[in-house]
């Protein structure tokens, strides 16, 4: 089927009703190939479900990304827990206000027992550097045959630009990609992805050896046949919905997720279009097996019966100055998708090469309705008692009435009342789908809080120098449903500033620009400071660390045929843009004397969850950095290796300004600070802490 428009200003569709019933949870795919042309990105190719009882509709319909352009094959994929008094569904599939063709290929409704996709947002998993690689793969090797694999070779180009490629079905014959690639076992790192293992690993005691000095990663299929009797393998195909992972071992391999996560990760058949894992079939054998090489269950397989689920998936051995990984890389292959699955299993293998990745991002899955996120923030304040969850109607009003602080308590001098000190307020939600926004601000907070042993080193000055409102949630909040119909910013703060002076408000949002801004109402001394330090000091702590699918440079969110790997620079610009801030509550509060700010990140085209980890480490790190600058400074490194940070100019730090970010060093080292010209290079695991009296000085 085709849908063609000839010019802007019509609208053509095609409708479909679906019976369903009310309460149940249902997924729809379309797969569609195209491009068109539209004036906005509210244009485009558009996909829209509409719950309906008889002739009546249900609710607002719920409409998918728009979409300029689709690549060869592209699925977009949206989820729907049916409203109760519903019993069919219209899905809509059309051009509005565009010009173009787009082939639909097929359209797929499942009715689903409820999303398996789960996280564990307050849990506190270690930081990275506690989790420390055996070897941080600088060369890789691959041994199979490239066609078979373009989106793994594309990857590990992007990651490492090198990578020697032995052609496995051709003998021992070797082909470089890239100039300066070095020999397979001179590699920091061997990938053995397809199914039979190379002529030259014959048995498990050689793979073992060649693991010794490197990490090697190996598919469940090739380990099987290595193993021998002591290991068997199964085939586990679903078609109503992705396959997924649970997390039961936590290491280095898992960092950005926590124990029981569960995300997508499996392969799919193109001739069927249903979804494969592969299973290593546990019971005493293989533990007998592991227990004898000294491999660890890393992931399990989860299905949509429990004879699908709870078998390994991903095993792991370290060795002195090596480790063996058991892991199927076929979920990386796959079409453009809307929810990305291809992305966490990306993730995943970087992190296997020991890949530094992230900072604080974690997996978060969407709560599927604000009732469900409400129980979150109540959730938050009972963890952390420093917390304070206040809401004008009672704990169990919508999260838009609910504020969470942190300090602020009323102090006392000879037994009197001090002047409150004036609060920084951070603003998420502001369209309500927004969630990259609200989970990386969660994640900070959560991070500013954190018990020992990794407490936060630079909390109590913070605190102590400013005390922290969040707001969490501004608008309607639209769950796991994509809908990219904008609510009205109804939320505002239940901060009086008579009573609650506030000396700063963040706004942080997404927005169509591919690019990462900082916008401030008035060029203060603090936003000066924030001008001349933003860039530089942003770009050290997130510039080029993410490898993600986004379109190609300068072009749109809407753009989904070009999405590819990718590895963009993602550092912030600061401007002052006094226009940017014309809301009611903006005005009450630089009336007051508050300066506003807005963090600005780009929008993205696919699901929030299989982006969430390095979209929330985004927020995350750029709202510590940007608070930290209101402080004064703060640079936090939780990686394991020294960061060099260049800065606008030169820095001379004390002594104690320079923090450990745990109390046991663990075989990191002292602490201590290495300057050079305008970089500093801040040790592993610590913090740079300096007040803006110091700074400005």
């Amino acid at each position: 089927m085709s849908v063609v428009c000839a010019t802007s200003s019509a609208t053509a569709a095609w409708t479909q009703r679906i019976c369903c019933k009310g309460g149940e949870h249902y997924r729809f795919d379309v797969c569609a190939s195209g491009e068109c042309e539209g004036a906005d990105d509210s244009s485009g190719f558009i996909v829209s479900i509409q719950p309906v009882k008889g002739q009546r509709h249900v609710g607002p319909p719920i409409e998918w990304p728009s979409i300029h352009r689709l690549g060869e094959g592209a699925v977009l994929r949206n989820y729907l827990c049916c409203p109760d008094d519903c019993d069919a569904v219209e899905l809509r599939i059309g051009l509005r206000h565009a010009v173009g063709r787009v082939h639909v290929h097929e359209v797929r409704a499942f009715k689903i027992i409820e999303p398996e996709a789960a996280s564990h947002v307050l849990a506190v998993p270690p930081p990275p550097f506690a989790n420390i690689p055996p070897v941080r793969a600088a060369t890789v090797a691959v041994c199979a045959d490239a066609q078979t694999h373009p989106e793994l070779m594309k990857l590990l180009r992007l990651r490492f630009g090198t990578v020697w490629h032995r052609l496995v079905t051709g003998g021992t014959e070797n082909r470089r990609l890239q100039t300066g690639a070095t020999p397979t076992l001179e590699a920091d790192a061997v990938l053995l992805p397809d199914a039979e293992p190379p002529a030259t690993i014959r048995s498990f005691a050689a793979l073992k050896r060649l693991a010794q000095e490197r990490l090697v990663i190996i598919s469940p299929a090739a380990f099987a046949r290595l193993a021998g009797e002591d290991v068997s393998l199964r085939r586990v195909e679903q078609e109503d919905d992705p396959l997924h992972a649970k997390v039961v071992c936590g290491n280095y391999i898992t960092r950005g997720f926590t124990l029981l996560d569960v995300f997508p990760f499996a392969a799919e058949d193109e001739s069927t279009g249903s979804f494969v894992q592969y299973q290593l079939r546990s019971g005493k054998a293989l533990r007998k097996f592991c227990e004898r090489h000294g491999l660890v269950t890393v992931l399990e397989g989860l299905g949509n019966t429990d004879a699908r689920s709870d078998q390994p998936i991903c095993l792991y051995a370290r060795y002195e100055s090596g480790a063996l990984i058991v892991m199927d890389m076929d979920p990386i292959e796959g079409p453009v998708s809307a929810d990305d699955r291809t992305s966490l299993a990306g993730f995943l293998l970087l992190n296997a090469l020991g890949c530094e990745q992230t900072s604080l991002g974690q997996f978060a899955v969407p709560a599927q309705s604000e009732s469900a996120f409400r129980e979150t923030i109540v959730e938050l304040g009972t963890r952390y008692p420093a917390l304070r969850v206040r809401s004008s109607y009672g704990p169990r009003s919508a999260v838009r009435d609910h504020v969470l602080e942190i300090g602020g308590q009323q102090a006392t001098s000879f037994g009197l009342p001090l002047p409150p000190r004036p609060a920084l307020v951070i603003r998420t939600g502001l369209s309500g789908w927004d969630h990259d926004c609200v989970y990386g601000a969660l994640l900070w907070i959560k991070q500013l809080l954190r018990p020992m042993p990794f407490a936060c080193p630079y909390a109590e000055d913070l605190i102590t120098s400013l005390p922290i409102v969040w707001v969490p949630l501004c608008a309607t909040w639209r769950g796991w449903n994509l809908d990219l119909t904008h609510a009205p910013l109804t939320g505002e703060p239940i901060t009086d500033p008579g009573v609650t002076p506030v000396a700063v408000v963040i706004d942080v949002a997404t927005c169509p620009r591919r690019e990462v801004r900082i916008i401030g109402s008035a060029d203060s001394a603090s936003f000066k400071r924030i001008r001349q330090w933003m860039p530089s000091l942003g770009g050290s702590l997130v510039g080029n660390r993410y490898c993600y699918h986004a379109p190609q440079a300068h072009a749109s969110a809407v753009d989904l045929g070009s999405d590819e790997w990718r590895k963009q620079a993602l550092s912030p610009t600061a401007v002052v843009d006094e226009n940017a801030f014309q809301t009611e509550f903006h005005r009450r509060m630089a009336g007051g004397g508050a300066e506003l700010t807005r963090i600005e990140v780009p929008a993205s085209s696919v699901d929030m969850t299989a982006a969430s980890i390095w979209r929330t480490d985004l927020v995350g790190t750029l709202l510590e950095t940007l608070v930290g600058l209101y402080y004064g400074l703060i640079a936090v490194n939780r990686t394991a290796r020294p960061m060099p940070l260049d800065l606008p100019g030169p820095l001379s730090p004390d002594e104690e300004d320079l923090r450990s970010l745990t109390a046991d060093r663990g075989g990191l080292g002292p602490l201590k600070l290495r300057s050079r010209a305008n970089r500093l290079v801040l040790p592993a695991a610590s913090c740079l802490c300096i007040p803006h009296s110091r700074l400005d000085s």
